[in-house]
């Protein structure tokens, strides 16, 4: 379930985060890069009927600042100033974990994680998506996991 390119664009804006890193529109791919997309396209849909199992941590984060929370998210997913690849960007590997380590002073800190979970294919995870769920997460004042569509997001 993608959350609309606009949407980003005007909460990127309000970060100052750098929009031109968005992927560009479909009108811009070459036909082989549509043909790629499609047929992964399908392979998602087919995998979205999976269950989603999600729940939030009880055990609060010190110091936890959802909004300072939500900026790293972004910039995980999507790159930062204008051209540095994030941590969860590119292809995953069958059964592939990607990590980002967040220090918000002191001893606090925050580790996100996405993982794909086919232990067969390698995908190349949506920057949308990667930030819809992982807000999800964020929004769990104590964090959380999400099994949803062959990925989990902690």
């Amino acid at each position: 379930m993608a959350v609309p390119r606009s949407n980003f664009i005007k909460y990127l804006e309000k970060l100052k985060v750098c929009p031109t890193i968005l992927p560009q529109p479909l009108s811009s791919l070459s036909y082989s890069d549509m043909k790629s997309i499609a047929s992964i396209s399908c392979i998602l849909l087919l995998a979205a009927v999976e269950s989603v199992s999600a729940g939030c941590s009880n055990v609060p984060i010190l110091g936890y600042n959802k909004d300072a929370a939500r900026r790293d998210v972004v910039r995980a997913c999507l790159g930062w100033d204008c051209g540095n690849q994030g941590a969860f960007q590119h292809y995953y590997y069958p059964g592939q974990p990607k990590h980002a380590c967040v220090n918000y002073g002191g001893d606090n800190r925050v580790v996100f994680m996405v993982q794909n979970l086919n232990a067969n294919a390698g995908f190349d995870l949506a920057d949308q998506d990667c930030i819809y769920r992982l807000f999800q997460m964020v929004d769990c004042i104590s964090g959380g996991t999400q099994d949803v569509a062959g990925w989990r997001f902690e």
